[in-house]
């Protein structure tokens, strides 16, 4: 078997069957569905025991509400097939022939396959932007991070490839419970073993933006997460990883998530604590590593200016950027 396509389900009864159709409707068959219920108290179990009496690909595990890492490590660990899939269960695959073309590219037996996704916004039904990885071919794990992030690229949701589950389970790569990154931290334990990337050069995921905004909690927990990560993971993947360019890509990986803990420190609507500013402070060195446009500006604004007006700099930017 091809791929097994994890979809974890909670409260998405409005969505599922769009997200399971889209799948179902693919010209390439050689797949099975994991439906992964994760005790959603809606009609997502019925939905799900019906499309498995509908069809013997999918399979559906039932299983207290333990949050979506657990729900998808529940479905990686029943897969069966050689690479594994992972969708949320509010988007879809955006053409028929998506899975076809992932699987032609899976004949050169690469690690892990690229694909992009485009958004939709539930508010007004309408498509936005598409964030798609470009590669000329089969390319090692540095050459494939020096390209994305040179082209503003990256992208480091779990949803977005699919994966040899081989190395999944050899290295024992799960989601870690608990955090709202932890498609950061997956990937980036993923990158440290993984040696070969391709791409369809497509989009290939719509991703389905609910209206609403991030509630103050989660903010608060976004923030500790990018923060364990940051702290973490440099000197994780200097003890794993043997190669220096790979080292360096994966180092300029960093440097993103720094930037991107810059911006998302400007949002928050309390002032820093002073040990989590001084957390920032000692990780500074990361940006030293900068490769992409947005890592580059902010390097510069702290080099002028310091941490505290370069936050404020942010801020500031990011209002312009909601009244326009």
């Amino acid at each position: 078997m091809k791929f097994s396509i994890v979809i974890p389900c909670y409260k998405v009864e409005k969505y599922l069957s769009e997200c399971v159709d889209s799948i179902l409707s693919q010209t390439f068959t050689d797949y099975e569905i994991i439906l992964v219920d994760d005790g959603s108290p809606d009609r997502v179990p019925e939905i799900c025991d019906e499309y498995a009496k509908k069809d013997n690909r999918i399979r559906v595990i039932h299983q207290k509400n333990g949050g979506l890492s657990r729900a998808r490590n529940a479905g990686i660990s029943a897969a069966k097939g050689e690479y594994l899939v992972c969708i949320d269960s509010d988007d879809y695959i955006a053409k028929n022939d998506v899975l076809a073309r992932v699987a032609e590219k899976t004949k050169s037996r690469t690690d892990v396959v690229l694909y992009g996704y485009q958004k939709l916004f539930e508010s007004n039904n309408s498509l936005g932007g598409c964030d798609v990885p470009i590669l000329d071919g089969v390319c090692a794990t540095s050459k494939m991070l020096f390209s994305v992030l040179g082209n503003n690229s990256y992208c480091g949701t779990a949803w977005t490839k699919a994966v040899k589950l081989s190395i999944l389970h050899e290295h024992k790569i799960e989601f870690r419970p608990g955090m709202i990154s932890e498609d950061i931290d997956w990937y980036l334990h993923l990158m440290c073993y993984a040696k070969t990337f391709d791409s369809i050069n497509d989009v290939a995921i719509i991703y389905r933006q609910r209206p609403g905004s991030i509630s103050h909690s989660a903010k608060i927990d976004s923030l500790q997460d990018n923060l364990w990560i940051l702290e973490n993971w440099p000197e994780r993947i200097k003890k794993t990883v043997r190669d220096e360019t790979t080292i360096d890509a994966l180092m300029s990986v960093m440097a993103f998530y720094y930037a991107n803990a810059m911006v998302l420190f400007s949002g928050y609507d309390k002032k820093l604590s002073a040990p989590d500013k001084d957390r920032m402070k000692a990780m500074s060195y990361l940006q030293n590593y900068a490769v992409t446009p947005r890592a580059k500006i902010i390097k510069r604004f702290y080099k002028l200016f310091g941490f505290d007006v370069t936050i404020y700099l942010l801020k500031i930017l990011a209002n312009l950027k909601t009244r326009q």
